[in-house]
């Protein structure tokens, strides 16, 4: 598998938004060194995040793994405080 970098994660093309209250619209680029590398699957986990301990709780939506080179998603809303990550 050639390595690469997921990068400029955003969220209505926002870099950690706060108080989103329409459908979020989820964007990212990667990029890597290698010639001829492109993404052929993605799946969006949206964590709740603990403000308290600084922490990832519990999933409020996990797009599961999709299979395509589209590097866009909207869904639906979540009503709470989440997290995002890549991996």
């Amino acid at each position: 598998m050639a390595k690469f970098e997921i990068y400029s994660l955003k969220v209505n093309f926002m870099v950690n938004p706060v108080g989103i209250d329409t459908v979020p619209f989820f964007s990212w680029k990667m990029k890597s060194a290698k010639a001829g590398v492109f993404q052929s699957a993605y799946r969006i986990e949206v964590k709740k995040f603990d403000l308290i301990n600084g922490a990832e709780a519990e999933t409020v939506w996990d797009s599961g793994k999709t299979d395509g080179d589209i590097s866009v998603k909207r869904k639906g809303t979540f009503g709470r405080e989440v997290h995002f990550r890549t991996r």
